[in-house]
């Protein structure tokens, strides 16, 4: 059997549509997984029973006022949608 470039074996194949794999991971330079942090914490938040969520944010405004806003606007956005 002879296989062609995109692996597979005939010119008849070729009309077939190639399944598109999924993109890995982007990688960091140190050769890590890149991760959503910010995403992942909105994802948690949305999920979290309220009162965790308000004691979390609470505790986050007292350590980055910053980043607990972002957060709250976050949420709020996306009970909006």
């Amino acid at each position: 059997m002879t296989y062609l470039r995109n692996g597979r074996t005939s010119a008849q194949d070729m009309e077939k549509p190639v399944k598109k794999q999924e993109s890995a991971p982007k990688k960091t330079a140190d050769g890590g997984v890149r991760v959503d942090g910010f995403q992942q914490v909105i994802d948690m938040l949305r999920t979290a029973d309220p009162e965790f969520r308000e004691s979390l944010l609470r505790r986050m405004h007292r350590q980055d006022p910053n980043m607990a806003a972002q957060l709250q606007a976050a949420l709020q956005r996306l009970s909006l949608d």
